[in-house]
């Protein structure tokens, strides 16, 4: 496979040549230009993917050769401006690093563009379509005036890769909903964690989905009484219909905002996180149990937190639970990876002054 060429543009290109051709694990073939004359020239002949052009060059300033590689049509490249102190009318390039930028950044930012034109893969038909509905069938955010003032709900949904194994839901019931009169109002939803990050696993997710929406409604109206036996009835759907053994994390909930109770029940999610009034941190609850699709023959236990104190509560998946033990662990050391795993959250808001 060709590398992709890399060009630097600057009076002494050496030293940076050799700290890029290390961070990038010699993946790129790099060249230089010592001036902007033969940098133009060079971008004609060698079609550079990435290019940096150093602002203080012998022949021109590094902003006009930035440009006219910009407006010749036949280059692809990405550009960089560095060394700047200052811009001048119509200046163009693709990254702008200001004098004195730490190296440290310049060399993230270029390891992160680089890897996405080494990547760079066609994503077929099927992966498209999917990637769009999974965030069209993403349950929106609630504001606290469409729960009357008394919360507030939001939502992350962000996939490792394209797609994500981790799926959520939630709906608000009012009391002038057309449902059965013994609902009580509040907010009922779930979160759970596919194992995988493609097609195969999004496919297993939306079947999660769907089984939980259908049982989360019976539920809600009253065919169920308690949230371990909603847990029960999917574990058992699941071990019915999925072809493969499957472990589903999944906590569910339902937020009482009138009793001031939240009741959960988690299968396999390790933990929420709440936060209490006039407290700066969130605390958090340890919750766990068999995952979903584990044994038939296995129980789980419905909890309740009373609220009247509760200023936030938090339901995570392992991706971010993950993250939080790693940052909390390392103490001032920086975690190995920003990012690891789908990460998912449902967000609540709790509005202790509304009237």
């Amino acid at each position: 496979m060709k590398k992709p060429v890399i060009l630097v543009v600057h009076r002494n290109p050496e030293k940076l040549l050799q700290q890029i051709d290390y961070s990038l694990d010699n993946g790129a073939s790099l060249h230089s230009a010592a001036d902007g004359m033969e940098a133009m020239l060079k971008c004609q002949q060698l079609k550079p993917a990435i290019v940096i052009v150093d602002i203080d060059l012998p022949d021109f300033n590094g902003m006009t050769v930035a440009s006219a590689i910009k407006d010749n049509k036949e280059n692809q490249a990405l550009v960089y401006l560095t060394g700047l102190e200052g811009l001048l009318e119509n200046a163009k390039a693709d990254r702008y690093l200001p004098y004195g930028i730490p190296y440290e950044l310049f060399i993230a930012q270029l390891k992160h563009d680089f890897q996405q034109i080494q990547g760079g893969e066609k994503l077929d038909e099927g992966m498209e379509n999917a990637i769009v509905q999974q965030y069209d069938c993403l349950v929106p955010a609630c504001s606290r005036e469409d729960t009357g003032g008394a919360f507030s709900v939001n939502r992350l949904l962000s996939p490792y890769y394209h797609l994500s194994g981790d799926g959520l839901h939630y709906t608000l019931l009012k009391s002038d909903a057309d449902v059965h009169s013994d609902n009580k109002d509040g907010l009922y939803g779930f979160i759970f964690d596919c194992v995988g990050h493609d097609l195969l696993s999004y496919g297993q997710a939306m079947n999660t989905l769907y089984i939980l929406k259908t049982y989360m409604w019976q539920y809600q109206a009253g065919v169920y009484e308690t949230l371990d036996e909603v847990i029960k009835a999917v574990n058992r759907e699941v071990l019915n219909n999925f072809v493969s053994a499957t472990l589903i994390p999944t906590l569910c909930f339902f937020m009482d905002i009138h009793a001031q109770k939240l009741i959960y029940c988690s299968a396999g999610i390790p933990s929420l996180l709440v936060k209490y009034k006039d407290h700066s941190r969130r605390e958090s609850i340890s919750c766990r149990s068999y995952m979903i699709g584990y044994d038939r023959d296995v129980s789980w236990h419905e909890e309740c937190l009373d609220l009247s104190s509760v200023e936030e509560i938090t339901f995570i998946t392992d991706g971010l639970n993950d993250l939080l033990r790693e940052k909390s662990e390392s103490a001032d050391e920086p975690m190995a990876f920003a990012k690891h795993d789908d990460i998912s959250a449902i967000f609540i808001k709790i509005f202790h002054d509304n009237k």
